[in-house]
């Protein structure tokens, strides 16, 4: 089974723009990387208990490390 969780992504389109997002991160069964959204993505739910949860998963990628998005995939 593949398990996901939120991960902060830096991206450097040209030399001189950076900026930084949060994608879905995706990873193997043996823990391993396999790849990550292509776009950023938002915090939903279908209530506000919902809505708090996913927004808590995302500040939760803030306390692990930035991966540097690969600008060619």
């Amino acid at each position: 089974m593949m398990t996901w969780n939120y991960r902060v992504l830096k991206h450097t389109p040209q030399p001189d723009i950076t900026y930084y997002a949060v994608h879905e991160y995706y990873y193997t069964d043996d823990g391993s990387d396999n790849g990550y959204t292509e776009k950023p993505t938002w915090a939903t739910g279908e209530t506000i208990e919902e809505l708090r949860a996913d927004l808590t998963r995302m500040l939760q990628a803030l306390d692990r490390p930035v991966i540097t998005a690969s600008e060619n995939s």
